[in-house]
């Protein structure tokens, strides 16, 4: 396995080894939700109903994720692609 990724990991598609590795140690929020396509009030949400990441913790008043479980839980819920964002403001 190139550049230690570990197994659960390795037999996900290439774009998330990709991300595993482009990824720091912990993840904040912002950068989690900008991989899902999120707003990281939509984040903070899903960590409130208990739908987002189940692992994380605190850095410099930082919500963070583990790197393995934030890539694992972009894969569980957005294997296929990330929901596109819907625009806000007014109609054109």
């Amino acid at each position: 396995m190139p550049h230690n990724i570990p197994p659960e990991i390795a037999i996900l598609p290439a774009k998330f080894q990709r991300m595993f590795l482009l990824c720091p140690e912990y993840v904040p929020r912002k950068k989690l939700a900008e991989l899902a396509n999120l707003s990281p009030k939509t984040l903070a949400n899903r960590d409130s109903n208990r739908t987002g990441p189940t692992q994380k913790g605190f850095l410099f008043n930082k919500v963070v994720y583990p790197r393995l479980e934030a890539v694992l839980w972009l894969y569980q819920h957005y294997r296929d692609e990330p929901p596109s964002r819907k625009s806000s403001g007014a109609k054109r």
